[in-house]
Parts: C-alpha cells; sequence; structure tokens
C-alpha cells in the first residue's frame, strides 16, 4: 500500500489526506513557514537593526520614492532605516542584524560593476567573493537571474537580449550567484571601441576595488590575459590528441578538462572526486595527488568512507571506498610515485594510517560486509544513489564487480612492490568472488548478469516482473574481467537490442513506474529519466570503455557521440544542453525526449576520457611504462598523442599498415606494445596497427 506521504523527484511530496490528494512543493512549503515565523516575530517587535558606519545611497526609481515614504513605520519595525536624497535615491542608515551574513549581490559604484557576497558554509575558502565589473559605464544591472532570463529562465532564450528588456538596477540576495549588466557603446560604420571586461573570485571589496581599477587600463588587461593563456595553454599541453574526429578532440583537449577540474572544485564527495581524479590524472597528477590525500582523510577506521564530505553525509554507502584502491593504483602506475603509499593519512573519526594500510582497510571492509549470498551489500546505495533497499542485507552484483577490479589492481601493486604473499592474497579473494559472480548473477537464459539480489528476490532478471535488464552489470562484467570469453557475444546481443537508443544506453530496459519500498527511492523517480530507466551517461560511459575492451571500437565511439552535448542524434535544439558541457543524463519519455539532466558535475565526462584515451587509442597505464593497445574504429586510419609525464613526454603516432601490431620508440622497435618510461626530453613513439577489414 501506498504511505500516507512519498517524496516525488526530490522536490515534491505528495500526502495522502482522507479526502483527497495534496501535491506539495518543498521549497515553497519552506519559504511559507519561514515567512510565517517572520511576520509572528515582527508583530510582536520590531527587529534589531544595525546602524551603518557609512550611510549607503540607493537608487531607486521616482514612483517608488512615494511608496517608501508611505510604509515607512512598516520598514521601521523591520529594521531598515531610510531617508529620501534626491529625486530617484534613498539613503539606507540602518538594516537589520539577521541580514548580517545573508549573501548578497548588490551594485557598487566605486566598482562600476556588482559585488556579490558569499557567507554559506559550503564555500569556506578565501576567495568565496565573486566581482563582476566593465570599463565603460554601467548603466543598468540586476543581480536577479528572473530580471536578465525571464518568465522561462532558460539562458537559451534570455528575454534582456531577445527582447531589449530592463535589468531594473536590482540588487538581490540568495546563495544562487547570478549577476548581469548593461553598457551602452554607440559606434560609427566601421569604428571599433574596446570594453573590459572583469569577472573574478575575491577575497573582499578592497581586493575588488584593486582589481577593478587594472580594467580602464588596455596594457594591464593584456598582460592578465596574456598570463591566463599561457597558463592554460600550459595545462592543456601536458596531454593533447588528434584524431578524424574534431568533436573527440575539443573534448578530449578542452571541455572534458575544464568540466573535471570544475568539479573536483565543485564537489566533496567520495565516489564522484575521486572519479573525477582519475579521469584528470594524466593531464594533472600533481592536482591528483592533492585530491587523493583529501578522499583518503574522509575514510573512516572501520574501512567505508564519507558518501560526502560537504554536505556531511555520514551514511554507509556500499560501494564509495572500494573506488580508492583502483583508482590510487592507477595513479601510481602513471606516476611511479611509490613514496605516495608511505604518506600517513588521518581517519575521519579517529587514528591515522598509511596509504597503503588505507588501500587495505577498504578492501578487508568489502569483504567482511557480505550478505546471504556471498556478495557486498549495497548498504544506502551502489553508486546508483537512488537504490536504497530497506533491506540491510540487500546485495549488490555491481559492487562485487568493482570489487573485483579493485582486487586485481591491489594484485598488480603489490607484485610491483614484489610482495608476493599479499598479492597471492588478493588473487586468491578475487578468484572467489569471482567464480561465486559467475555460478550466482549470471542468467544463462537471458544471457547476461543480474543487477542486485534483495532476499528472495533477483533485480534485473529474465524472471523479474518488470525491469529485467540492467546495463551497469553487463559492461562491469567486461571492466572487470570477470565474463568468460563463451558469455561475451550472448551479453553484448542483450546490450544492443535491448537498451541502446539515440541518446545513448538505457540504464534498464524499462523503468519501474509505482512505489516500490524493497528498492527505495529509485522506484519515484520520473520514469524513463535519469536513474530509472532513462540513458544515465555515467553509465554508458562504463559501456564504452567495456566496447573498447571488447574490440568494439565502432560500438564505444558511437556511444561517445550519443552521449557529448549537441550529438547527431540529440542536437541540443532539442537536448537543452550546452553543447560544450557534458550533462548527467537524457530523458527518453516520449514527453521530454532527449531532454538533458544536470551538466558538468557528472561522472561521464571521466569515464569518456578514459574510452577515448586509453580505449581507442589505447595509451594505458602500467607499472613502469604505458602499454599501447589501440582498438581503431574501421575508419580512423592514423592518430597522435602528445603526453608529458614529468621531464618525460611522448609524442605518439598510431597509423595503420601491413602487418600485425608493432611498436618503436626513439626509431627502435620494441619486442612488445610496453614502452617503458624514459629519460627527459620528447620522446618519438610509432604504433602500427592492422588495416582495417573492408
Amino acid at each position: 500500500p501506498l504511505p500516507r506521504a512519498v517524496q516525488i523527484h526530490n522536490p515534491f511530496i505528495v500526502a495522502e489526506p482522507d479526502d483527497g490528494l495534496m501535491i506539495i512543493a518543498q521549497h515553497a512549503l519552506h519559504e511559507r513557514i519561514l515567512y510565517e515565523q517572520f511576520q509572528a516575530r515582527i508583530t510582536k517587535q520590531p527587529l534589531e537593526s544595525q546602524r551603518l558606519l557609512l550611510p549607503e545611497v540607493v537608487r531607486v526609481p521616482a514612483d517608488r520614492i512615494e511608496a517608501l515614504e508611505t510604509h515607512a513605520d512598516v520598514l521601521q519595525r523591520l529594521g531598515i532605516e531610510l531617508t529620501p536624497s534626491g529625486p530617484q535615491s534613498v539613503t539606507l542608515h540602518a538594516f537589520p542584524t539577521l541580514l548580517h551574513k545573508l549573501d548578497a549581490r548588490r551594485f557598487v559604484k566605486d566598482l562600476n560593476g556588482m559585488f556579490a557576497r558569499s557567507e554559506g558554509p559550503y564555500t569556506p575558502w578565501p576567495k568565496r567573493h565573486v566581482v563582476l565589473a566593465a570599463s565603460h559605464p554601467v548603466v543598468d544591472w540586476s543581480g536577479d537571474a528572473a530580471s536578465f532570463l525571464g518568465a522561462a529562465d532558460s539562458l537559451q532564450y534570455p528575454c534582456a537580449i531577445l527582447d531589449g528588456r530592463q535589468l531594473g538596477q536590482r540588487d538581490s540576495l540568495g546563495a544562487k550567484i547570478f549577476l548581469a549588466l548593461r553598457c551602452e557603446l554607440t559606434l560609427a560604420p566601421g569604428a571599433s571601441e574596446r570594453c573590459n571586461i572583469l569577472l573574478a573570485p575575491v577575497e573582499s571589496e578592497g581586493e575588488a576595488l584593486e582589481l577593478t581599477s587594472q580594467i580602464a587600463r588596455p596594457e594591464s588587461v593584456d598582460a592578465v590575459f596574456e598570463h591566463t593563456a599561457s597558463e592554460w595553454k600550459s595545462r592543456r599541453s601536458r596531454l593533447t590528441i588528434k584524431t578524424p574526429d574534431p568533436q573527440i578532440d575539443a573534448f578530449v583537449n578542452l571541455w572534458i578538462r575544464k568540466g573535471l577540474e570544475y568539479s573536483i572544485s565543485k564537489k566533496d564527495a567520495t565516489r564522484d572526486n575521486i572519479q573525477f581524479a582519475d579521469g584528470i590524472c594524466l593531464a594533472r597528477p600533481d592536482l591528483v595527488r592533492k585530491e587523493l590525500l583529501r578522499i583518503l582523510s574522509w575514510q573512516l577506521a572501520q574501512g567505508w568512507t564519507l558518501r560526502s564530505y560537504r554536505p556531511l553525509d555520514q551514511t554507509h554507502h556500499g560501494d564509495c571506498h572500494i573506488w580508492i584502491p583502483p583508482i590510487v593504483s592507477r595513479y601510481l602506475k602513471f606516476t611511479d610515485d611509490l613514496d605516495f603509499l608511505d604518506e600517513v593519512v588521518p581517519y575521519f573519526d579517529g587514528g591515522e594510517a598509511t596509504v597503503l594500510e588505507h588501500l587495505d582497510r577498504a578492501i578487508e571492509c568489502t569483504l567482511n560486509d557480505c550478505g546471504p549470498h556471498g556478495l557486498p551489500r549495497i548498504r544506502q546505495s551502489d553508486w546508483n544513489d537512488a537504490l536504497n533497499p530497506a533491506n540491510p542485507d540487500a546485495e549488490s552484483v555491481f559492487n562485487a564487480m568493482l570489487l573485483c577490479y579493485a582486487l586485481k589492481e591491489m594484485e598488480q601493486l603489490m607484485h610491483h612492490l614484489k610482495r608476493g604473499d599479499q598479492a597471492d592474497r588478493y588473487a586468491s579473494a578475487r578468484t572467489q568472488m569471482c567464480d561465486l559472480i559467475n555460478r550466482i548473477a549470471w542468467d544463462d537464459e537471458g544471457g547476461y548478469y543480474v543487477r542486485a539480489f534483495i532476499e528472495d528476490r533477483v533485480l534485473g532478471s529474465t524472471k523479474s516482473q518488470k525491469v529485467k535488464l540492467f546495463l551497469n552489470p553487463q559492461a562491469w562484467a567486461v571492466i572487470s574481467q570477470i565474463a568468460p570469453a563463451d558469455r561475451m557475444e550472448r551479453l553484448w546481443a542483450a546490450v544492443d537490442s535491448q537498451l541502446e537508443t539515440d541518446c545513448g544506453c538505457l540504464i534498464s530496459d524499462s523503468p519501474f513506474e509505482q512505489w516500490d519500498g524493497e528498492l527505495g527511492r529509485i522506484s519515484l523517480q520520473t520514469p524513463m529519466g535519469g536513474e530509472n530507466g532513462g540513458v544515465y551517461a555515467h553509465a554508458t560511459a562504463f559501456k564504452a570503455a567495456a566496447d573498447t575492451l571488447s574490440n568494439r571500437p565502432a560500438e564505444a565511439l558511437r556511444s561517445i557521440k550519443k552521449i557529448l552535448p549537441d550529438s547527431q542524434w540529440n542536437p541540443a535544439e532539442r537536448s537543452g544542453a550546452s553543447p560544450f558541457a557534458m550533462t548527467s543524463s537524457y530523458a527518453v519519455h516520449p514527453w521530454i525526449l532527449g531532454r538533458a539532466g544536470r551538466p558538468w558535475l557528472t561522472g561521464s565526462q571521466c569515464w569518456t576520457m578514459r574510452a577515448i584515451v586509453e580505449g581507442l587509442l589505447g595509451v594505458q597505464r602500467a607499472y613502469g611504462g604505458l602499454r599501447l593497445n589501440p582498438v581503431f574504429p574501421p575508419d580512423w586510419n592514423a592518430a597522435e598523442i602528445f603526453l608529458r609525464r614529468f621531464g618525460d613526454a611522448y609524442r605518439i603516432r598510431i597509423e595503420r599498415g601491413e602487418g600485425g601490431l608493432g611498436v618503436t620508440l626513439n626509431g627502435r622497435a620494441l619486442e612488445d606494445n610496453f614502452v617503458p618510461f624514459q629519460g627527459e626530453g620528447v620522446h618519438d613513439v610509432v604504433v602500427r596497427i592492422p588495416i582495417a577489414n573492408g
């Protein structure tokens, strides 16, 4: 039976009173509660106010001056003291103390721009405020998105530009920063004029004033621009590719990298951030080292880790800690930074240990937290945050496959460290878990792996009443290398025939369409959207990486291209996606077909990077060097990669030719496809791959 109230698609609560159905917008409800509390407070007595040391003149339209005078008693009870100071201005002498730490956005005459103050708990870094200013006089401004975007609230159709409407000289409050300025330039035919715009994070209004004093001087602006361009060029030059596909090049060389750097700075979540770090490791190993140490400090002494550090989420998610060992291992392969393993990192709940001990604790925690079938428990979730079964013994096939992947990486690390006994221990645990998965999680009738076990219920099998096939177990059976060769053809046949769409691969063959208390939040999400039967881009990127491991380059490239924004199958005009920002998901419901989800903050970025660079181009990390194993789509004949590690850099050219795989390093033929790391300088590598059939 339905509960008395359920949450729908995050923002809404559907309640079932005795006389009907009630739909409540939680944000509106919260605002109403705050409003009534505030109203009750000012009814009793005026709000406490703070007098300004230097009164501030505020521009106000002439028709509102009289209204302010008429309601002076109300303003006084609110703790606001104003006096008219001109035909279109008032002077602010005092304001309520409760507004002291609110995030405010206001126009500052001395800046000739807007200053946005951010005092919230999620912006603890020094440069948390923002300034937007111009070198030309600003005639209009707004800190309110609605005045710029209009009722549609869409950057695709900004009313202030399309309709020429006024911004209204609006200051504003609230945590979501939005700033808009209007400058007017009149140009004669053939004339030109320069207007410099400054957008910068700052520590204070004083720093903002110092910066804005420079934008009127072209030489200062040019110097800053050249410095910024040089810094970005230096970052970008560490990893660049050139393939027959310009869109693939643009995303690897620029947009995915920008997205990953942004995501690392924006989020503080174990599962997310550690994958972001892995995705940018070849380009920013320095950044990755710092990020890994930060993530390790969120691990608890038991071995599992926080879901999120900010905002703090201490619920036990079954997969978060399992990501740590393999991604640390992949960092070590590229950097050879073995001293990193000896770094001492505190546990979140007290105590400390070396990085290597942190990795082992994550493995042991997982092995010791298995359910009735012997597979790792889901706990609060297993990668899919919406899959949170009520049963504490629910088991995840995905977590089991991720564990096998982690155990393989730890086995390789121990061999590299010449610790054979420990390597054998990890190998033995992996063999047992692989055998168990293949014995109990393979649905032979369907020809694919099931998703989870919840008591006697099997999720994602041919026996399931609804949702019979999930994408992740199929992709991860390949990535974790647990699927026997004789199952691969059937596994991929199921994926290709039942999950493929123009927007990418469905996360499952159908959605949950009604509340299911055994499964949790996923059954309340919008059907055929996001994690509930939609195209979840992160999962499609898993699939693309698995395609390359199965020598399916054409399928891999097609999946990658489908989830890139503005794809030929789902253009930006339909999806609403920014053409440069990867998105979390695409809906496949007919009413909102192709609509894009949240941009930037998505794990699809790191796995798309991996599917392209390490899959299609085959530049794979290994201890002591690079292993080159390209799998080109049929219509690719050549590609180039430039990769700078530290003092050593590699100029790699891949081309088709007669014969099998062959690799040369600085003109010398190698015995196999392994290129050892070299000393200082740029080293030329040529990889010859067979000519495509047909």
